[in-house]
């Protein structure tokens, strides 16, 4: 289970910044609501982007981008309530203040926002999210744990003026768990409420969570501190997803002993059984195991599957590979992946699957100062896709390298790309377009504080 800015110009001096830890305090009660932050200016319009708290003891950071021809005035709340003018295909970096979520409205076009963190509490790490286009009702999760060594907060924004109410449900490898304490949570306007999940369920090795609103609309995060006693530590970020789908891609996973990548997979559904196959493509083929083929996951339960322990002995050195997860039964169903890593990249991720893929994304940063940077795509479509990289910059032209144009991929490939000669240990983002409908992911690795931040495009089409 793994991953893991107040002048308009620190954009340009992110790797002088001395960034505080991560650091959700305790605090008497189990479901914790920091103070109602204060907004003036503009209401919330359709183009909002919303993003998750900065809690006590952090510094999170907020990417946000537009990819259009035009100039878009932008406005932060509550950071920057007064609106500010957002060049086209530029990055913004901006400091989010300490305890409070953050709206970040496009005004006559979108706007795109990711965040980024680091902690040095309860150890060094560092994770990547994007923020959320939506408030919805319901957000489902489908990795999870809390065994020892694991410790998991659930982020839950209410973006509105109206107080909201959920209630939130895990799901196990056996049955549904609710708890009547998690039956009514207040989520304040304008506020988040936090839900600290080891003190209401313990020593579930397999835990997915559903948040549901019985009063208004909300946005979903988890954060997971993950301890191993055999590996590296690592922070974990991921924004929730509001609906199942039967099939759910991941273009980056490692099928190696440098690497232990799971796939978790969850069945809300009250009723039906799900029936999902799961199937691995490197770069140069497409390998179906026979034991990651037609998995039962009963009605409102979940599941993790260990991929390299699932395969033959003679498959469990694959390397890179992406993953596609199908429910063949059609059951609507959740994936999640995550990747711990022990060898050149150490550290560890967690995201949730691609249920689309576009002809054009949006990648946002994977860490604040990149050692390593990579993109990764994916072709699950039936053609050959021909797709081009610009290289989105704070404060300066976008970057549209050769080296990074008319790259080819075929049917059902993926291709993993080392962007460290353009992004150049910066914070930056990425533009894809291409002929065909592909999946982007990007994977970055940080020596300092040695954890690995990994996000998943967002499709603009």
């Amino acid at each position: 289970m793994k991953t893991y800015l107040r002048e308009w110009g620190l954009a340009g001096a992110v790797g002088a910044i001395i960034l505080v830890g991560l650091l959700i305090e305790a605090v008497a009660g189990t479901v914790e609501a920091p103070r109602t932050p204060a907004l003036s200016g503009g209401r919330f319009v359709e183009r909002a982007v919303f993003c998750p708290p900065s809690l006590a003891g952090t510094k999170t950071f907020l990417a946000a981008s537009t990819v259009g021809d035009e100039t878009v005035p932008i406005g932060i709340e509550p950071t920057r309530p007064q609106t500010v003018k957002l060049e086209p295909k530029r990055l913004l970096i901006q400091q989010l203040p300490d305890d409070k979520p953050a709206a970040v409205t496009g005004f006559g076009a979108p706007v795109h926002a990711g965040v980024l963190v680091r902690t040095q509490t309860p150890f060094p790490g560092e994770a990547a999210s994007s923020c959320s286009g939506r408030a919805a009702i319901r957000w489902h999760f489908a990795a999870g744990s809390s065994t020892l060594g694991a410790d998991e907060r659930l982020l839950i924004y209410n973006p509105f003026p109206d107080e909201a109410v959920v209630h939130v449900s895990f799901l196990t490898a056996g049955a549904e768990i609710r708890k009547a304490s998690l039956d009514d949570v207040s989520v304040p306007s304008r506020s988040a409420a936090f839900v600290r999940v080891n003190r209401f369920v313990r020593l579930q090795r397999v835990l997915a969570a559903e948040v549901e609103a019985e009063r208004g609309r909300v946005v979903a995060w988890r954060v997971h501190f993950d301890q191993p006693e055999d590996g590296p530590n690592g922070v974990e970020m991921s924004l929730g997803v509001p609906r199942t789908a039967t099939t759910w891609y991941f273009p980056e996973g490692q099928i190696d002993p440098s690497a232990d990548t799971r796939i978790a997979i969850a069945n809300p559904n009250e009723a039906t059984e799900a029936t999902v196959t799961i199937s691995l493509s490197t770069g140069d083929q497409v390998v179906q195991p026979r034991e990651l083929v037609e998995l039962p996951i009963p009605a409102s339960s979940a599941r993790v599957i260990p991929l390299e322990f699932s395969l033959p002995k003679g498959q469990r050195e694959l390397g890179g590979v992406s993953i596609v997860v199908q429910s063949t039964n059609g059951t609507g169903i959740v994936a999640e992946r995550t990747i711990r890593y022990n060898g050149s990249l150490r550290g560890a991720t967690s995201e949730m699957g691609a249920s689309v893929s576009s002809q054009s994304w949006l990648v946002q940063p994977g860490t604040l100062n990149p050692s390593t940077d990579t993109l990764i795509v994916m072709n699950p479509g039936g053609e050959s896709a021909t797709f081009d990289v610009e290289v989105m910059r704070p404060g300066k032209e976008p970057l549209s390298p050769r080296a990074l144009s008319d790259r080819t991929i075929r049917s059902g490939a993926r291709l993993k790309i080392g962007l460290g000669n353009w992004t150049t240990g910066g914070t930056t983002a990425l533009l894809v377009t291409s002929t065909e409908p592909v999946v982007v992911e990007r994977v970055s690795y940080s020596a300092i504080p040695d954890d690995v931040g990994s996000v998943m495009g967002i499709p603009l089409q």
